[in-house]
């Protein structure tokens, strides 16, 4: 029987040898350069043990072929168009990593190169084992390999749910899903499919100087859900596969659908986060009923600010705060255009005019209901969206009526807040 399970036995051990070293690692702490330089040798090490063991057959019976070279390209360069068109909502800081030219080749021999050994072990691992134990080492792999790349340390000194949120939603599960994506793809395909997609999407961090600055939601969304629904997609191409067993129902069956699914959940995600003209955005107060109500989602189209005029109803930001309001009157103050704005449901105006830089855009549709998932993750933690309501009023709107009392007492009566 023992020898039944020499690969398993080999496998669980090389899995130990790493999990081993990162703790060692974590715990002598070395300077970051040289960090990453030990790390770099380590995997090289380990990938030359598996390159001079048996080499281990792949579990599917898919061959990587052209299509599935492009199918891991479009996932990879899909994250990429994302990642950096998301910066343009959230932001963007310095990358913390040496993006001078000597910097780059450095990253690029060192780290790259970590993450090519790195992808080859993991395929190693995955294929070694008998594929009735795949599962089961396919989750240890992704539990080691994503402990190593997080900060524990930074976590326990965590006090609040709040913070433990966040730090979950934009350092642990981005990568948790990282790794269950790549593992699968070396389940798949093997080496040459998961290290396409590891390599390009580690890309930007070794050689771009600018880096978006992502809030915990949108790096969620991004890290976490985009290799979910690369999962899924490789996951039911496979599984066709797998089923039909012909290579001629396969052509049949246009795989290149389940590439075009990707894209539209993807767009899906582009539209929610307003990457797109038009944007939605969840409401959580009653300031606009009957109209609108709390809990609604209402569609934002950006607009340019001269071609609003009275009547509107708008989204615009005060002070870090999202308002969805009318424009009751259209002022002008040494020659600049303003908007005097107030709720349907508020018994007075809002207490700042709003100008052109505010604008965020022009209300032009409601959906009802849809929007209180939204409403309860915002209230959960997340970067609230806060808007003056009187009406039913939640804590919330009691928040942003004080807020809006305490505003219109410093602006010497410009306006009546709520």
């Amino acid at each position: 029987m023992g020898k039944c399970f020499v690969k398993e036995k080999q496998a669980a051990i090389l899995l130990l040898a790493i999990l081993a070293y990162y703790l060692l690692l974590k715990w002598l702490r070395f300077s970051v350069e040289y960090q990453s330089i030990i790390t770099t040798l380590f995997w090289l090490l380990i990938a030359a043990y598996t390159y001079f063991c048996d080499k281990p057959k792949q579990h599917s019976k898919l061959k990587f072929t052209e299509f599935y070279l492009l199918l891991m390209l479009v996932c990879a360069v899909l994250y990429l168009i994302s990642y950096f068109l998301i910066g343009t909502i959230d932001g963007f800081g310095l990358n913390i990593y040496d993006t001078s030219f000597t910097g780059i080749v450095k990253n690029l021999v060192i780290l790259g190169l970590a993450v090519v050994l790195k992808e080859w072990v993991r395929s190693f691992l995955i294929n070694s084992v008998q594929k009735r134990f795949a599962m089961l080492f396919g989750v240890f792999i992704v539990l080691i390999f994503s402990f190593a790349e997080v900060n524990l340390e930074t976590f326990t000194k965590l006090r609040t749910i709040e913070d433990w949120l966040s730090y979950i939603s934009k350092n642990v599960l981005p990568v948790v899903f990282f790794h269950i994506f790549t593992t699968f793809a070396a389940y798949i395909l093997g080496f040459y499919g998961t290290v396409i997609y590891a390599t390009l999407t580690k890309l930007p961090i070794w050689v771009v100087r600018i880096l978006p600055n992502f809030r915990w939601i949108t790096l969620l969304l991004v890290g976490a859900l985009m290799p979910m629904l690369f999962t899924i997609v490789l996951r039911s191409i496979s599984k066709r596969k797998a089923v039909r067993g012909k290579r001629q129902e396969m052509k049949q069956a246009s795989p290149y659908s389940w590439i075009a699914t990707a894209v539209v959940a993807i767009l899906t995600v582009w539209f929610a986060l307003g990457i797109f003209p038009v944007f939605p955005t969840a409401i959580i107060s009653n300031s606009m009923k009957p109209d609108v109500s709390r809990g609604d989602i209402v569609l934002i189209h950006k607009v340019e600010f001269n071609t609003l005029e009275e009547q509107d109803v708008i989204l615009y930001e005060l002070d870090n705060i999202q308002v969805f309001h009318r424009i009751v009157k259209v002022e002008y103050a040494q020659g600049v255009k303003q908007f005097i704005m107030k709720g349907d449901n508020n018994q007075h105006a809002d207490p700042k005019p709003v100008h052109a830089e505010q604008i965020l855009g022009k209300h032009i549709a409601t959906i009802p209901y849809i929007g209180w998932p939204g409403v309860m993750l915002q209230q959960s933690g997340g970067d609230v969206q806060v808007e003056t309501g009187l009406a039913e009023p939640t804590l919330l709107d009691k928040l942003a009526s004080k807020y809006i009392e305490n505003q219109t007492n410093k602006t010497d009566g410009e306006g009546k807040g709520d």
